[in-house]
């Protein structure tokens, strides 16, 4: 039920513009992911992989991430993974050991419409991080938006 809650809102934040939102037992914020130099559209050229800036997971219990995979040229064909750790990374957007993959949101999406997915079993560190991998055939003019809504 939780599951079904935290997409229902996050959808119709999105839908309807709001950045936060609250029901009547849940707090529920949502928030653009961007990547290092904080743009939200964010190319993922080729086969190329992009790390998002971090955020906060310290108080977060569930969360639903929205996503969207875009080409001008072709379809686009992404990967995403959340990563987690126990601290912010020492560059955003940049590979660290520290950091895992600790759940595949997505794995070679190729259609343009918006996407949805649950988590309510995040590993108990504070920090996390998206892994966004272009897949084989993805085009060089490909384009990932996201946003989380947190819990």
């Amino acid at each position: 039920m939780s599951r079904k809650i935290i997409a229902l809102v996050v959808v119709s934040l999105f839908l309807f513009g709001s950045v936060y939102s609250e029901s009547s037992d849940k707090r529920i914020i949502v928030e653009r992911i961007t990547d290092a130099d904080d743009d939200y559209t964010m190319n993922v050229p080729g086969t190329a992989t992009l790390y998002t800036k971090s955020f906060s997971l310290k108080t977060t219990d569930d969360m639903a991430v929205m996503f969207q995979a875009t080409s001008d040229t072709t379809v686009a064909n992404i990967s995403i993974y959340l990563q987690q750790s126990y601290a912010r990374p020492d560059a955003e957007g940049t590979f660290q050991f520290e950091y895992f993959d600790s759940n595949t949101i997505v794995s070679s999406r190729t259609d343009y419409r918006w996407g949805c997915s649950t988590l309510n079993t995040l590993a108990p560190l504070p920090f996390g991080r998206f892994k966004i991998v272009g897949e084989t055939g993805n085009p060089t003019d490909a384009v990932v938006q996201m946003k989380l809504g947190k819990q």
